[in-house]
């Protein structure tokens, strides 16, 4: 290093050379000023990348100068730091004196913060293109439970129209023909039992109409909302003379326990549909000599409505199906009366019109209760 030492004086004094370094031809390390040391680690004609210390000793006998130019060192899988070097030989020495050029690091700099405003940027809009994205997918599976909810309406009602509402026109036809039949041949011993056939057809066919009237209003968005005050023991005696003698047909009891004496806030024709839908249903699941009880009671802020009967009950497995219409549940009653289970699905919707619910307790064998609750007055 004594051969060194002026030329090393010389670098350590010139403001142009912050970085000095003495190796021998073996690559051993003889000096490195604090600035140079930490440009590498562990040995440092390792951290030659380019031109590497093999380089330098193909170069050796351009001596004393043997490159001059830039000079990377430091780690290809980590961080590596580029200088303007000078590698001089002599002695089977090398010295390296590097500076920094200032202005190269300087446009370098000015490269490296637009590249990191233009980065910032793409993760910026890479962002919120997939806040668009998962926006989007939400919309398109609520687009998607919508358009399943649509094809089990439309489902349904193409079932209705093609086998319930016809059914019973053909049973009035085949027993109006065997009317005709039977005055022209003056047999009249059938005449009552044709026609409480075609009754009970007629009147099964216009429930069956009414609610799918309704119910096709809701889907379509044209079922109008309309709340009036509603003292609910008036209301129900209007209606239910023509229950009761519905009821009177299977020698069923109706009868009513009526607690609650304040008026509702309620759409009269949903709340006639859903008590009418309710009790019709009573009586279709209730055997003949039956009874079936509508209550009402104040309950805090709500009016809770019950429809309850000591009928054949439903299955705790079906309990989940009757208010959900693409689960298509329908059964016949105690009399083979028939069914869409329409009527429950309105009742349901009507009742959410309402900001109420409704839930069913049941066992088979020994009778169902249908309650719903319906607030006192409506927020809209």
């Amino acid at each position: 290093m004594a051969n060194w030492s002026n030329e090393i004086f010389i670098a350590l004094n010139d403001s142009n050379s912050q970085y000095v370094a003495l190796l021998d031809i073996k690559g051993d390390l003889l000096y490195a000023n604090t600035a140079f040391q930490r440009l590498f680690s562990g040995e440092l004609y390792l951290n030659f990348l380019n031109p590497t210390f093999d380089n330098f000793i193909e170069l050796k006998d351009n001596k004393p100068n043997v490159f001059n130019g830039h000079i990377t060192i430091g780690d290809l899988k980590k961080l590596n730091s580029s200088i303007d070097g000078r590698v001089y030989f002599n002695d089977n020495q090398f010295l390296v004196v590097g500076s920094v050029n200032t202005k190269e690091l300087k446009a370098n700099n000015d490269v490296m913060h637009r590249l990191n405003r233009q980065v910032n940027s793409l993760q910026r809009d890479l962002i919120k293109e997939k806040a668009m994205l998962e926006k989007t997918m939400a919309d398109l599976h609520i687009v998607n439970d919508e358009l399943e909810i649509a094809n089990a309406s439309k489902d349904k009602f193409f079932s209705i129209i093609s086998h319930d509402l016809l059914s019973p026109f053909n049973t009035i036809l085949g027993f109006s023909q065997l009317l005709i039949d039977n005055i022209k041949n003056n047999k009249l011993d059938n005449m009552g039992k044709f026609a409480g056939h075609i009754y009970e057809s007629a009147d099964h066919t216009i429930k069956l109409l009414r609610n799918l009237i309704d119910w096709s209003q809701t889907q379509r968005g044209k079922m109008t909302f309309n709340p009036e005050p509603i003292y609910f023991e008036e209301f129900v005696s209007e209606f239910f003379p023509l229950l009761d003698n519905i009821a009177k047909h299977k020698s069923i009891v109706l009868s009513t326990d009526i607690k609650f004496y304040h008026s509702l806030i309620a759409d009269k024709a949903m709340l006639e549909t859903i008590v009418r839908n309710l009790v019709s249903n009573a009586i279709k699941f209730t055997p003949e000599g039956g009874n079936i009880l509508v209550s009402a009671i104040l309950k805090d802020d709500m009016v809770r409505i019950s429809v309850e009967d000591n009928g054949v009950g439903i299955p705790k497995s079906s309990i989940d199906k009757i208010f959900s219409i693409d689960n298509n549940y329908s059964t016949n009653g105690t009399n083979k009366e028939k069914g869409t289970g329409l009527g429950l699905i309105l009742c349901y919707e009507f009742i959410e019109a309402h900001k109420g619910r409704i839930w069913v307790e049941s066992e088979v064998g020994l009778g169902t209760k249908f309650i719903f609750e319906l607030p006192l007055s409506i927020n809209n």
